[in-house]
């Protein structure tokens, strides 16, 4: 069959989901689509209305109302208005945290509003401020309270309500007291999904959680228990919550492009969020409201592609004739639109699926990619050997164990001092590469990058170019180098040419600029921490790393290698300094020892990663 010769069943869509805007009063970390601001070309009020007049003429049953928070649309009253003056049933999804004027304005249109879905993601302030963050990315339990207290108005007004629950780190450890929470509540529905990898999802990847991290029972047993009273609850992307049976025959039924599409903020109209995100206009280029009627869209050659991308491909799949397949999925996984998904490939033997040896190879390289993509990658700057350890040894120790990957930068040979006066310097810069080696290897850092310039004589100027390439060879996450007034040359050296090729102010940074030399810019950059001494001040951008006895004992082993530098007695010394010093740190955290750092330029993007 081809594209051109899809069933002309489709007229117009059962219901939309529409972004009304996406600008935002929060910066959730799990964010699918990274909103925020609002964009340039957004629709405005009135541009909406002639949108929703059109939709209604053409038998739109109702729109889902999104975001972005919809309620943040400039105009979101008038565009209520529109959908009442037009007859326009329609369902809000929102975080809940709004006015008291947008509550009453979304009351006043309950003959239209067939529903109100609003997010909680937790059973407390801490859980669901995990994932709910202000602008700033902190936490703020006033959101919490807030979207609580509007979870209580709706539930006592005549509106059918869902709560949507994404599962994450924080709230799966205690879902029985979030359970008890929606029983208090009493929703009409419970939506609970697992964390989609885009937008600022891809950038926090330890919030991540399964649903297979909870017996297959309890999710069965839980649907049932919430039935009966009265609670519908939907298990969306859990494959492993949904299957009636753990070996049984998987299909996907997805009603994109079938009874529904999405609107973006700016007027494209997709199959879906994911289609617009995952689906490249070299494949599938969308139309646009503001050009095309609704219809014209639907039926048109963009959709119809789609469609036969839906029904066509794996080849042999025993459950192919009943199954919408997820294109947006095929697409970011294989880079095929015709391609099995990655579930169908993992259990691409039963469903009967041809071939399936050549998708299991491409998903393996695929999903050690992808794992590769979602690490965390911890880059210390050290000015000698040894520096990265005395700085952040227990903290390079945590950061490997929760699998994660960390790499170190010596800029200098080292070749200034040592215990033994009258070494060769040719033989110290290579004893002192060796220990440094030899120290790696007991942290688990993946790689140590020696620039070899000489000690004690660098300069700015000198080192810029270097450091700039070797980063972005390495294109870490988190940059971790030296503080301010440490005492030494080499140190302050390092950490203003660090603080300045990481845009610490506001000025165009080398790593991440595309236009400063023909090398890669870092891609995944959060920002640079600094070591900080506790009595230079303490202030809110100071943090700590908690230290358990493992750790402590891997930095001070690590430094034992340094035998050019300091053994015996010397070493002795040392070891206790540094154990008062971490004691000294664990005060401020209430915890026995801590690592103390400073966060100096986060690049504007949320994450918990050394906010321990």
């Amino acid at each position: 069959m081809k594209i051109n010769e899809i069933n002309e069943k489709f007229l117009v869509p059962h219901d939309c989901y529409v972004i009304l805007t996406e600008k935002c009063n929060l910066r959730c970390k799990h964010c699918y689509g990274s909103f925020g601001e609002e964009t340039p070309k957004e629709l405005t009020g009135k541009e909406w209305d002639l949108v929703i007049k059109d939709l209604k003429s053409e038998g739109v049953f109702y729109l889902n109302i999104s975001g972005g928070e919809p309620t943040m649309h400039p105009d979101f009253i008038e565009i209520v208005d529109s959908l009442i003056k037009n007859e326009m049933y329609f369902i809000i999804t929102t975080n809940g945290v709004f006015n008291d004027e947008i509550l009453n304005k979304i009351l006043s249109a309950k003959e239209y509003l067939i529903g109100i879905k609003i997010s909680l993601d937790g059973f407390d302030s801490d859980s669901h401020g995990y994932l709910r963050r202000n602008i700033n990315g902190k936490m703020n339990k006033e959101i919490f309270n807030k979207t609580l207290d509007t979870i209580k108005i709706i539930s006592k007004e005549d509106i059918p309500l869902t709560i949507a629950t994404c599962l994450h780190k924080k709230n799966i450890e205690n879902f029985d007291k979030l359970k008890d929470l929606i029983l208090e509540i009493r929703p009409n529905s419970w939506f609970i999904s697992t964390i989609s990898t885009n937008g600022r999802s891809a950038l926090n990847k330890d919030i991540y959680a399964s649903d297979k991290l909870i017996n297959k029972k309890y999710w069965t047993k839980l649907k049932k228990e919430m039935l009966r009273k009265n609670i519908y609850v939907n298990y969306i992307d859990m494959d492993y919550a949904n299957s009636t049976k753990l070996d049984s025959n998987f299909y996907y039924s997805c009603p994109a492009a079938k009874t529904f599409c999405e609107i973006s903020s700016e007027g494209l109209v997709s199959p879906c969020p994911l289609a617009r995100v995952n689906i490249p206009p070299s494949i599938i280029k969308f139309d646009n409201i503001k050009e095309k009627k609704l219809k014209d869209i639907w039926n048109g050659k963009a959709f119809n592609k789609f469609r036969y991308y839906m029904t066509h491909g794996c080849d042999g799949c025993k459950c192919k004739d009943k199954c919408d397949r997820c294109v947006p999925q095929s697409l970011e996984w294989f880079d095929d639109p015709c391609a099995p998904t990655p579930f169908c490939v993992k259990n691409g033997n039963s469903l009967g699926i041809k071939n399936n040896e050549k998708w299991e190879r491409i998903l393996k390289e695929k999903e050690k990619e992808f794992r590769r993509w979602f690490m965390e990658r911890l880059l210390v700057i050290a000015a000698h050997p040894d520096d990265a350890e005395l700085m952040f040894g227990g903290a390079i120790y945590n950061y490997i164990k929760d699998k994660n990957e960390v790499y170190e930068i010596v800029v200098t040979d080292g070749s200034s001092w040592s215990r033994e006066k009258f070494l060769n310097t040719k033989k110290l810069i290579s004893q002192r590469k060796e220990e440094c080696l030899n120290s790696a290897k007991i942290l688990g850092i993946k790689k140590v990058y020696f620039l070899d310039f000489p000690d004690s004589k660098i300069a700015e100027e000198k080192i810029t170019d270097k450091l700039i390439s070797t980063i972005k060879e390495i294109n870490p996450t988190i940059i971790a180098t030296h503080g301010p007034n440490e005492g030494h040359h080499d140190h302050e050296i390092i950490y203003k040419t660090v603080c300045r090729v990481c845009n610490t102010n506001n000025e165009p940074a080398p790593i991440i600029n595309y236009l400063y030399d023909n090398k890669s810019p870092v891609t995944n950059f959060k920002g640079l921490i600094i070591r900080w001494l506790i009595d230079k001040g303490i202030d809110e951008t100071v943090s700590f790393i908690k230290l358990n006895k493992d750790a402590v004992s891997a930095k001070f082993k690590a430094l034992s290698c340094y035998s050019s530098q300091f053994s015996g007695n010397e070493l002795k010394t040392l070891l206790e300094r540094q154990e008062n010093t971490l004691k000294f740190s664990g005060d401020f955290c209430n915890y026995k020892y801590a690592e103390c750092y400073k966060v100096i330029n986060k690049n504007n993007i949320c994450s918990d990663k050394f906010e321990l």
